[in-house]
């Protein structure tokens, strides 16, 4: 299991690690924080722009809490703020290198809690 990655976007690397429990609690709430508190009605809609949204959200909830650097060298205020194409390019990096990291920690935390009836 790997528990810290190295995401490279342009020029520069950062570091990111498992989240601890606040960290995975601020990035959900940034999720519903970032949509408005529509993320489910977005999922619901199924629809190539509404995907791109979530996938956007996704994304900056992720960055912004466990790389806040990235935002800054970005020279935005936001994610909101990048390119379309800027967007996509960014999307990848983090399709190809953060999204396979969260599934090792989804797969951790989504296993049963055993207690001593189960032994």
């Amino acid at each position: 299991m790997t528990r810290e990655i190295t995401v490279t976007v342009r020029e520069n690397s950062y570091k990111i690690s498992f989240p601890n429990v606040g960290q995975l609690i601020d990035i959900e709430n940034m999720k519903s924080i970032l949509s408005k508190g529509m993320y489910s009605n977005m999922e619901n809609a199924r629809t190539i722009d509404s995907q791109y949204a979530l996938n956007m959200i996704d994304m900056e909830a992720y960055f912004s809490i466990l790389a806040p650097e990235l935002v800054e060298d970005l020279k935005v205020k936001s994610f909101r703020d990048l390119s379309i194409v800027d967007s996509v390019e960014l999307q990848n990096i983090y399709a190809k290198k953060l999204v396979p990291f969260i599934k090792e920690w989804r797969d951790i935390i989504s296993k049963p809690i055993e207690s001593d009836d189960d032994k």
